[in-house]
């Protein structure tokens, strides 16, 4: 299904030496960004909302065992955030993947940094019930309540990889994921009394 879509995506840079992630359209940047983080084996996520609240740090390996460790990031205290289902259920390939027949509208705002990361800025819009559909029960995007037509703002850098994603829920729950470390397996500095969580199969 994503192999002419693909196709479309996976030349070198487009004019002028951009790379290929500067010039995304419709048909195109969610292919991309598929064939980008699917061939990735780690990443770091930072979670939260706009403002920074609700912090989770997570490491993911899709290695074999697959791994997974979470911690809260609190203002007085860090702990370890557990096992719960919807951080299990954290499918960084399969949100994107979602996406596939779900984006009505792609609009290019520009070079921008995020996080210290040359990125390039789109706004996509969604159709959300489309999107949720494709996701699983306990998807972190299916916690948030959001209204039919959805705007997100996505950066990604010159290898087509998410460096964030962002997009506003109907009530207080705005959603921020910030994405790092891709490749490299890392670990999160556990508190000092945090027990770890270990290894989930897939």
């Amino acid at each position: 299904m994503l192999v002419g879509l693909l196709a479309a995506c996976s030349g070198g840079g487009g004019e002028d030496d951009k790379p290929a992630s500067a010039s995304y359209g419709i048909e195109t940047l969610v292919p991309g960004v598929v064939k980008a983080v699917g061939g990735e084996d780690y990443v770091h996520l930072s979670m939260g909302d706009q403002r920074g609240r609700g912090e989770v740090q997570v490491d993911l390996s899709r290695a074999d065992p697959p791994q997974f460790r979470a911690i809260t990031l609190g203002e007085d205290d860090s702990f370890d955030a557990g096992a719960s289902p919807v951080l299990l259920a954290l499918d960084v390939p399969g949100d994107y993947e979602a996406l596939l027949d779900a984006v009505d509208k792609v609009e290019n705002k520009g070079q921008e940094e995020m996080s210290g990361v040359s990125s390039t800025h789109y706004l996509v819009t969604v159709d959300s019930q489309a999107w949720r559909e494709q996701l699983p029960e306990h998807s972190v995007h299916r916690q948030v309540e959001v209204d039919d037509t959805l705007l997100v703002d996505l950066w990604l850098d010159e290898e087509s990889l998410p460096v964030r994603l962002e997009y506003d829920g109907t009530g207080n729950d705005d959603v921020r994921i910030d994405y790092s470390a891709w490749g490299r397996p890392i670990s999160i500095p556990a508190p000092p009394d945090a027990k770890p969580v270990g290894t989930r199969s897939s």
